[in-house]
């Protein structure tokens, strides 16, 4: 005679009828789902932005460059259009490139101070950006100069 051997049974974990369920509902899934996408879409947006406002940074720290570059031009440009003693100031510039960024544009103003040793010299910049005109102001109070030359190429050269 063979001897039974007893196998035993794995329990079941998921009973067909009444009694707790092992799993989730389609519910469950579908809410745990959704805050999920909210949170990746929230995400999202953020760094959209963050990238935008980091190009308009960007491009508004090169315009104050160039503004800066451009002052001294235009102090140069002012000298030799009104030397010491003329006593007439030009009144302002027709907008013209930068020197080097084509896609930047200028202007410059000049007022003179009472006493006539002083002028203020203010410059714009201007470039486009996202389908809207940008500027960029620069004022200064400068003493008006004998000479004032100044090696545009050397300032504009490829750094």
């Amino acid at each position: 005679m063979s001897a039974r051997r007893s196998v035993p049974r794995a329990p079941r974990a998921v009973r067909r009828h009444g009694g707790p369920r092992a799993g989730f509902t389609l519910l469950e899934v579908m809410a745990a789902l959704s805050v999920f996408l909210i949170g990746i879409v929230s995400v999202l947006a953020l760094l959209s932005t963050g990238t935008r406002l980091h190009q308009e940074s960007q491009s508004t720290a090169l315009a104050a460059d160039a503004a800066e570059e451009v002052l001294l031009l235009a102090s140069r440009e002012v000298a030799e259009l009104a030397p010491e003693g003329s006593g007439a100031l030009p009144e302002q510039s027709a907008a013209q490139p930068v020197p080097g960024r084509p896609e930047l544009t200028y202007h410059w103003k000049v007022r003179a101070a009472p006493g006539g040793g002083l002028y203020l010299l203010e410059v714009e910049v201007g470039w486009k950006q996202g389908g809207k005109q940008r500027v960029q102001r620069l004022e200064r109070v400068l003493p008006r100069l004998r000479s004032a030359r100044v090696d545009a190429a050397r300032l504009w050269a490829p750094r």
